[in-house]
C-alpha cells in the first residue's frame, strides 16, 4: 500500500473516531481491519503501528497493588507469535 493509501486509512480512522458514535467496537474492528492488512501484506509493521498509534488506547495501568499490569496489544502478540 502506498503512502496516499495509507493518508486515506489515517483519514478515515480520525473521521470516525471523531464521531459520538465511536466506541470500544468499532476501535477493534479497525484494529481487526488494520491486523488483517498487516497480516496479508498490504501494510508494513511500521504502517500499522502508525495507524493504530490513531486509537486511543492504554498500554499500561496500574492496579491496586500498584504494579503495573501489561495490556500489550494482542493484534501484534497475534501477529508476531510471542508472549
Amino acid at each position: 500500500m502506498d503512502a496516499i493509501d495509507v493518508q486515506e486509512l489515517r483519514e478515515r480512522l480520525v473521521s470516525v473516531r471523531n464521531k459520538d458514535f465511536y466506541n470500544n467496537n468499532h476501535a477493534l474492528a479497525w484494529h481487526g481491519y488494520l491486523a488483517a492488512l498487516l497480516e496479508w501484506g498490504l501494510i508494513s509493521p511500521e504502517q500499522h503501528a502508525s495507524l493504530t498509534d490513531e486509537m486511543p488506547r492504554d498500554d499500561i495501568s496500574i492496579g491496586k497493588d500498584n504494579r503495573a499490569i501489561d495490556k500489550t496489544d494482542p493484534i501484534m502478540v497475534i501477529f508476531l507469535g510471542t508472549k
